[in-house]
C-alpha cells in the first residue's frame, strides 16, 4: 500500500472543501458511518458506500491503487460538502449570521429540528458549503463557532 498517495488525496480533498466527515480512506482516516470509504480487501482496492459499521454496496474494485484514487476522488468531489457552523435556540442570532453570510455571498444552509427535545423546542443549525468555509474561517477568523443551548 502506498500511504504517501493516499495521504496526498486526503490532502487535496481538505484543501478542494471536502468534509472529514464525508471521507473514509484506509490508512489515513477511518471516517464515520455513512460515507464512501477507499478500502483495501484482499490485494483489491474497493470503494464502497458504508453504513452503520456494514458494507451496503461495492461502486467500483481494482488492483490499481492509482486507478482506484483517481475514481475515489471523483466520487468524492461530486457529493456536497457542508461544514456545520452554528446551532442554537436564538432565532435572532442564526439570522444575524446567516446576514453576516449573505453580505459577503458565502453559500449557506439550513437545518433545523423543529423539536429537538420536545414540542416548541426549535434548534437552528447553519452549515456553509464546500470552500465557503475557508471564507467564514478568513473573514471571521477561526474560531469557536456558536453552539448554545446543546445538553452535554
Amino acid at each position: 500500500m502506498s500511504l504517501d498517495k493516499l495521504r496526498s488525496l486526503h490532502q487535496r480533498l481538505l484543501l478542494a472543501g471536502c468534509n472529514n466527515r464525508y471521507i473514509a480512506i484506509e490508512g489515513v482516516i477511518s471516517g464515520n458511518d455513512d460515507v464512501f470509504r477507499l478500502s483495501l480487501q484482499d490485494k483489491v482496492w474497493n470503494i464502497g458506500y458504508w453504513e452503520r459499521g456494514k458494507q451496503r454496496h461495492t461502486e467500483y474494485e481494482s488492483r490499481d491503487i492509482d486507478d482506484a484514487i483517481k475514481r475515489y476522488e471523483h466520487k468524492i468531489m461530486s457529493i456536497q460538502h457542508t461544514h456545520f457552523i452554528a446551532v442554537t435556540r436564538d432565532e435572532r442570532k442564526i439570522l444575524r449570521i446567516q446576514a453576516d453570510l449573505q453580505k459577503h455571498e458565502i453559500q449557506y444552509t439550513r437545518n433545523d429540528i423543529p423539536n429537538f427535545n420536545g414540542p416548541k423546542d426549535h434548534m437552528y443549525r447553519l452549515y456553509v458549503i464546500g470552500k465557503d468555509i475557508f471564507e467564514v474561517e478568513r473573514i471571521f477568523g477561526k474560531r469557536e463557532f456558536v453552539r448554545e443551548g446543546i445538553r452535554p
